[in-house]
Order: structure tokens, then C-alpha cells, then sequence
């Protein structure tokens, strides 16, 4: 069954049908956008209301052809045709609860946006969630870094200067220091 979309356009704006519906032909996709105009036609004036004058519906197909093309202004006329003619006078019986066709439709549409909303929420956590894993790695990287810092730092207090390193060598014989080396190495003395 091919699909149709249902754009909505004004000289300034449009509200594109993303999702769009699956129709038999093109006559019965006709019929729908006709059907959903005359539900914008208010029952206690008939018309349609004010904010929806200059706008318009166009009917694409699948390939994005624009097929039809209603405007709003139409819709009171369309309602009007599309009432059947009271029989021997009387009122005719046949009850037509429009509001129930135009409550499905609006369900449909905020099922779809909670549907999206979901989705998107879905994401988010498991974006969410990812980004916990990594910040949670980069803690215990820092926390090690912090030690192996703490320890190098505790090794470098505990350790004498060089000056006193190379006292010690000489002093135990692990070498001669050379007149250099006790220069570069004595405090407050001159050569």
C-alpha cells in the first residue's frame, strides 16, 4: 500500500508530514485530507478558525510529487457538500461524532511524539551511561597518577642531596671526588 503525506503551507511556514499514511490510491489519500479539513471546520460558526486562514494542505506521494493541493478557506465548503440532504424533511438520524475521528487522529500524533520522546530519552541514557564508564576510568587513571605522584614525592624527601651523596662515596671509598666535584659540591667556599 503506498504511502501519503499530508503537508501543511502557508506563504511563510510549513509543518511537513514526516511520517504520513498508508492509503489505498491517490483518490482515497483525497478523501482523507478531505475529511481532515472539514473536522477544522468549527460546528458553532462554520468555519474554520482564524489562525488557518491562508494556509493550505498538500497531499504528497511517496517520491514527494505534490498530487493535490486544498486550501483551508474550502474546508466550510467542503462540509457543507458533504452533508447528506434531510429526507421527507426530517432531520436525518444518521449521527457522524467527528470529534471521535479527530481525537483518534490527535492520539495518533502524540503517540508518535511520546514514541519519539522515548527513543530520544533511550539515548540519552545509554549516552548517559557511557559517559559514566569513561569519566569513571579517567578517576581511577587519575587516582593512580595520584599515588605513583605521592610515592615519588615521599622517595625524593627521604633521599640527601647530591653534595651529601658524593661525601658518602668518598667517605666509604667508593671513590676518589675530584677537586671539581668538591668545589661544585662545598658550600659557601670559594676555589
Amino acid at each position: 500500500m503506498p504511502r501519503y503525506f499530508f503537508h501543511l503551507r502557508r506563504a511563510d511556514k510549513t509543518l511537513a508530514d514526516c511520517e504520513g499514511i498508508l492509503v489505498a490510491n491517490a483518490d482515497a489519500a483525497h478523501r482523507q485530507a478531505l475529511a481532515t479539513l472539514r473536522d477544522f471546520v468549527q460546528p458553532s460558526t462554520g468555519r474554520v478558525p482564524a489562525e488557518w486562514d491562508g494556509w493550505l494542505m498538500q497531499i504528497a506521494d511517496e517520491r514527494g510529487r505534490c498530487l493535490f493541493s486544498i486550501p483551508f478557506a474550502e474546508a466550510p465548503d467542503l462540509a457543507a457538500r458533504e452533508q447528506p440532504p434531510p429526507r421527507d424533511g426530517h432531520p436525518s438520524s444518521r449521527v457522524v461524532y467527528l470529534d471521535i475521528e479527530r481525537a483518534r487522529r490527535e492520539f495518533s500524533s502524540v503517540e508518535s511524539e511520546v514514541r519519539r520522546h522515548i527513543h530520544r530519552a533511550a539515548m540519552l541514557v545509554n549516552r548517559t551511561h557511557s559517559e559514566t564508564k569513561s569519566l569513571h576510568a579517567m578517576l581511577r587513571a587519575t587516582a593512580e597518577v595520584r599515588q605513583q605522584s605521592q610515592e615519588l614525592l615521599a622517595r625524593s624527601r627521604s633521599q640527601s642531596s647530591i653534595g651529601d651523596w658524593c661525601w658518602a662515596q668518598a667517605a666509604a671509598g667508593g671513590g676518589a671526588v675530584t677537586v671539581a666535584n668538591e668545589e661544585r659540591f662545598s658550600v659557601g667556599g670559594g676555589p
